[in-house]
């Protein structure tokens, strides 16, 4: 069964570069190289007869891995900072939770969906969000499934989601589909003078809309 879909599919936000990726995000694939080269290194010295010293390149290399995958753990980029900000606003709007998402709005925010954009208030969106939004939202289980970012200067960053809609039922139904909605958002995100993030706009890119019993996107 194939997924019937509005608007066409983003184009992916900017990858990070390779440091900031394997050195603070992705601490495997460095630390599994470090970890052979020991090795390596350490047999290449056994054999050669100096034993004491392939001993100590193993010590070395496995606390060089076990720092790389320690540092990554301690430190959150600011990438990873936007995605955890982007998904905490998708869970306050779940929970109706109208002080989380008042934390995370710029003062008006711009809405797009299929290339109209309106202007709401913050206050709107907030007194929106404190009345039915849980009850209309929270037992649908949004879920974020995929999450993307990309800083794009000292005030300015975006974020990508992808978020998921279970048990929609009726409404899915009215659709086209009848069993859950997997939608992507992106949120424009500014730095104010606080230092504090905030969204600004957030544009509906993609709308799937999947049959009853399927598991693909």
């Amino acid at each position: 069964m194939q997924t019937q879909t509005i608007f066409s599919d983003p184009v992916p936000l900017p990858s990070p570069s390779v440091l900031e990726r394997w050195l603070f995000e992705s601490p495997g694939v460095p630390s599994v190289v470090i970890g052979v080269l020991g090795v390596v290194a350490a047999v290449v010295l056994w054999r050669a007869g100096r034993g004491k010293v392939a001993g100590l390149v193993v010590l070395v290399s496995v606390a060089m891995a076990g720092g790389v995958v320690l540092t990554a753990r301690l430190v959150q980029t600011e990438r990873e900072g936007m995605i955890v900000r982007a998904v905490g606003l998708v869970d306050a709007v779940a929970r109706g939770d109208a002080e989380g998402v008042g934390a995370l709005l710029a003062g008006p925010v711009a809405l797009e969906v299929l290339g109209t954009r309106s202007g709401r208030t913050r206050v709107d969106i907030l007194r929106e969000v404190g009345g039915d939004v849980a009850g209309r939202y929270g037992a649908r289980s949004p879920r974020v499934v995929e999450a993307s970012a990309v800083i794009d200067g000292p005030y300015a960053a975006r974020t990508r989601l992808v978020v998921r809609f279970e048990g929609l039922g009726g409404n899915a139904g009215a659709l086209g589909g009848g069993g859950a909605v997997s939608t992507t958002w992106l949120l424009h995100w500014q730095r104010d003078t606080g230092g504090v993030w905030q969204v600004w706009t957030i544009k509906a890119e993609r709308i799937g809309l999947l049959p009853q019993g399927s598991v693909r996107w």
